[in-house]
């Protein structure tokens, strides 16, 4: 694995706010190893979906498979922000986020 601390600054590795269609509440937290990304989206109820997926380039590609729900987000890194689209349990829609403090 690589050493501590040369992880690059403009991976998704982290918490991340969401805002969308639905409301708020909603964050993300990823781990990321290479171009594999992996982690939970976290809904206002308090559930964790478990994603996982790549982020190559600028694009972010997530996969949500869990007993409730199964679906697909996509998003594109723009500057300090990741804005994209989803399609979960049948609604789709637009969303943003930003990292958390």
């Amino acid at each position: 694995g690589a050493a501590e601390g040369t992880t690059p600054a403009s991976g998704v590795a982290g918490a991340w706010a969401i805002t969308g269609d639905g409301g708020g509440g909603y964050s993300f937290d990823f781990t990321q190893d290479g171009t594999a990304v992996s982690g939970t989206l976290k809904t206002p109820d308090g559930a964790e979906l478990p994603v996982k997926g790549t982020f190559e380039g600028n694009a972010l590609t997530l996969a949500v498979v869990s007993d409730s729900v199964s679906g697909t987000i996509k998003g594109t890194l723009e500057g300090a922000a990741l804005k994209g689209t989803y399609d979960l349990g049948g609604s789709s829609g637009s969303w943003s986020a930003t990292r958390k403090p």
